[in-house]
């Protein structure tokens, strides 16, 4: 009776441990909340290139996508005749003009986004979407519009995490 009780608990043991395991192994694989920090904000007679820089936050290196995955920064002028056509890099910013950024984030095979993130831009709520059409798992574009650029600099955010 003893042997098969031992047994039983050694069996239970090794199933709570395999558990375990794979809820951990699933939890590593997706992340459920895009960050990205850093972003400049648009200033009058900034060019894009000025502003195709940004970072993503600690989520991603213990995620160990700091080499999975690929970033790209897009930016547009939503007051412009094509305000769906991302600007060249040396375009100069205008007062009187809104301006919307798209970072670019494309998980490496083995690794995935959720679905469905939230996704913060600079400490704001951003919009996400699929990039390119491709799967939204594997493809986000997290987006930001700011306010209508003034004389001054608008609203600087430059939020550490």
């Amino acid at each position: 009776m003893k042997k098969v009780i031992s047994i039983l608990l050694s069996v239970m043991m090794l199933m709570s441990v395999t558990t375990g395991l794979t809820f951990t192994a699933q939890a590593d694989e997706s992340v459920s909340v895009i960050e990205v920090n850093h972003v400049p904000t648009p200033v009058v007679g900034a060019t894009v290139a000025n502003l195709c820089y940004f970072s993503v936050p600690e989520w991603a290196d213990y995620q160990s996508f700091n080499s999975d995955y690929t970033t790209t920064m897009l930016w547009y002028d939503l007051s412009s005749a094509k305000p769906d056509t991302a600007l060249p890099t040396d375009t100069q910013l205008v007062v009187g003009h809104q301006y919307k950024v798209s970072v670019r984030l494309i998980a490496s095979s083995g690794y995935s986004f959720a679905a469905s993130p939230s996704a913060y831009l600079n400490g704001n709520a951003a919009t996400t979407s699929t990039y390119l059409g491709r799967s939204a798992a594997k493809c986000l574009a997290v987006d930001y519009t700011f306010p209508t650029l003034t004389k001054n600099y608008i609203q600087y955010r430059n939020i550490e995490f």
